[in-house]
């Protein structure tokens, strides 16, 4: 070895802090919590004190997960209440009864489509007969946490204390919930690896 690796070294480690940006500038020690940011996805409906027994007195790992689809059908259409008004709505609304009729199954392609669109409608008007929350088919900002209360998910970014006990598993199992819909959630992910790969050269 150089003599004088040990002493260029040591100058080396002495000088490193000082060449650090300690301003707003440097992104690895400032944050903007914006929607927009690419350096982290935030969580919601997680408790942190299961989070930290999951990955540090268990070992082991969690994944994101996301938001149901858009087009997914909220937990509530299952109960008796929807299903009976449905059920009463398929044989009595004039619309439905009218497009369901002019549908020719035998010869249009899209019947399969067509039928499911008119379903999906007077499930919709349905939904507001029975004064259930609308469901939310605009992937804003603003209307995504409507759409995660309709699938019974917390949207509120304030998470509960330790000592909270929640009426499912929700906060044992080995998912961490976002406000994001699967897409985005993945552009995301790939946005904070790429940043991750930018800092760590």
């Amino acid at each position: 070895m150089h003599p004088f690796v040990e002493n260029i070294t040591k100058r080396i480690l002495a000088l490193r802090p000082r060449l650090m940006d300690t301003s707003r500038r440097n992104a690895l020690i400032n944050n903007s919590l914006s929607a927009r940011s690419a350096s982290f996805i935030r969580i919601v409906d997680e408790k942190p004190q299961s989070i930290f027994d999951i990955l540090v007195k268990s070992g082991k790992s969690l994944k994101l997960a996301s938001l149901p689809p858009l087009e997914a059908e909220p937990p509530d259409e299952n109960n008796n209440e929807f299903r009976e008004a449905f059920s009463v709505a398929c044989q009595t609304d004039e619309d439905y009864l009218a497009i369901i009729d002019a549908i020719d199954s035998d010869n249009d392609e899209s019947s399969f489509e067509k039928q499911a669109s008119a379903e999906r409608q007077l499930k919709d008007q349905v939904r507001e007969l029975l004064g259930y929350a609308p469901r939310i088919i605009t992937s804003d900002a603003t209307t995504l946490a409507s759409h995660a209360r309709n699938f019974d998910i917390n949207p509120s970014f304030n998470l509960p204390e330790p000592t909270f006990t929640a009426q499912d598993d929700r906060y044992e199992d080995d998912e961490l919930q976002t406000l994001l819909l699967p897409k985005k959630l993945n552009a995301s992910l790939a946005r904070v690896k790429s940043r991750d790969t930018t800092m760590s050269e």
